[in-house]
């Protein structure tokens, strides 16, 4: 039997050693590259919460009434959407609550926190006849009309862009006087936010929510 010798004369692929991840590393940069890629469809429910703490210049009474949404076909607890990489959409609810009285919670928050007291008060028409016509404990009444509540999103690798619209009507009323002032605060609000998470787009919405109720109801 004869025996065959083949040298090659071929370079060495490697001229230092090689060093491997550990196995730990490895598995968490998979899962980096998957969450930046992948996001699950669906509803997500945010929580809508006045958290600033505003001096209290304000004295008085006043009634607050359920918030009128007039948002047309949206569901009562939608207030957003963001379009995924796969153009899929996770949805944005309102943990809880619908948008109406979310908005209307978080106000009287707001107010008490001015230093105003106040008193719940039945549904009105924001009219000077719906104003006549309201039975509540004190003279001074308020409400809102929700013309628009929604953020708009897309994702786009790991950057995700956000529009953020808001049209809200005060009405702000006083029975004996038969006054009725009305407030009208519209906002278009844009970020991107790398790593999109639940708690950025809460502080989106809460923070604009806080600048809103700042500017239509000083109380100063």
């Amino acid at each position: 039997m004869n025996h065959f010798l083949i040298r090659t004369n071929l370079p060495r692929l490697f001229t230092q050693p090689v060093t491997f991840l550990p196995a730990r590393y490895l598995i968490l940069l998979i899962c980096l590259v998957l969450l930046g890629g992948c996001a699950a469809s669906g509803p997500k429910f945010i929580t809508l919460a006045y958290t600033d703490s505003p001096r209290a210049t304000a004295q008085g009474t006043l009634a607050l009434a359920r918030f009128i949404d007039q948002r047309g076909q949206t569901p009562a607890s939608e207030i957003g959407h963001r379009v995924l990489n796969d153009d899929s959409r996770e949805v944005f609810l309102v943990r809880g609550t619908d948008l109406a009285q979310a908005l209307t919670d978080q106000t009287r928050i707001y107010l008490e926190r001015k230093g105003l007291k106040v008193y719940p008060a039945p549904a009105w028409s924001p009219d000077l006849k719906g104003l006549a016509g309201t039975e509540a404990p004190v003279d001074t009444l308020l409400t809102a009309r929700i013309n628009t509540f929604d953020l708009r999103a897309e994702k786009s690798g790991v950057v995700t862009k956000m529009v953020l619209d808001l049209d809200i009507t005060f009405f702000l009323g006083k029975k004996t006087a038969k006054e009725l002032e009305t407030i009208p605060v519209a906002l278009t609000l844009e970020r991107t936010e790398v790593h999109f998470t639940r708690e950025k787009v809460e502080g989106f919405y809460n923070k604009t929510l806080a600048e809103v109720l700042a500017k239509a109801l000083p109380f100063d």
